[in-house]
C-alpha cells in the first residue's frame, strides 16, 4: 500500500523518550535544610533599618565632601621638606660619639661599611668635635652630611670623652 501524506517519511526518526528520572522530578524545588524558619529581620523593622543605613551613608558623604575629600584635601603632598626638622618628622637623632652601628645603619644613605668607619674614625682618631668633622670620613660628602644633619644630636662643647661603648658591631655582640 502506497504511504499515506500524513506519514512521516521512513527515515526520520523520532526523538528518544526522556529518561524515567527526569519524568518522575518535581517543577517546585526541594526545600533546603538552611533555609531560615523566619525572616533574620522583621518585616516591619526592615524600613527602618535602611532608612538608618541611607542617613549613615548620607552622613559620610556629607563629611566626606566637606573634609575636602572632592578636592584632594584630605591626602597633604609634599615633594621637598619646607623645613629642615620636616625631614626628621619622628625626632629621632643619634650622637655620633656614642652610636653604635644598629644606630648609624638607621640614618640615610649610611650602609654597613659607611657605619663601620664612621666607628673606626672615632676609636682611632678620638670623639668627634663637630658635626661637620664627619666630612673627614671616606664615603662621607656634603650631600651625605645635608641628609643626615636633621638625625645627628648637637655635640657637646665639652671635650670630655662621653660614657659607655661606642663600638657595639652586630656581628661580635660586643
Amino acid at each position: 500500500m502506497p504511504p499515506s501524506p500524513s506519514d512521516p517519511p521512513p527515515d526520520v526518526r523520532q526523538p528518544p523518550a526522556p529518561p524515567v528520572w527526569a519524568t518522575t522530578l518535581s517543577a517546585a524545588p526541594a526545600p533546603h535544610d538552611n533555609a531560615p524558619a523566619e525572616p533574620l529581620l522583621p518585616s516591619r523593622l526592615q524600613p527602618i533599618v535602611a532608612l538608618i543605613a541611607a542617613a549613615g551613608l548620607a552622613g559620610m558623604a556629607i563629611w566626606f565632601a566637606a573634609a575636602g575629600g572632592l578636592t584632594g584635601g584630605l591626602v597633604a603632598e609634599r615633594d621637598t621638606p619646607s623645613h629642615p626638622s620636616d625631614s626628621n618628622p619622628a625626632g629621632y637623632r643619634v650622637d655620633i660619639n656614642t652610636a653604635r652601628r644598629v644606630e648609624l645603619l638607621q640614618l640615610p644613605r649610611i650602609g654597613p661599611a659607611l657605619a663601620d668607619r664612621i666607628i673606626e674614625r672615632r676609636t682611632t682618631v678620638g670623639p668627634y668635635a663637630a658635626i661637620d668633622d664627619l666630612l673627614a670620613v671616606p664615603g662621607i660628602g656634603e650631600i651625605t652630611l645635608a641628609e643626615i644633619r636633621p638625625f645627628l644630636q648637637p655635640l657637646p662643647t665639652a671635650t670630655t670623652p662621653p660614657a659607655g661603648p661606642s663600638t657595639d658591631d652586630l656581628r661580635t655582640g660586643q
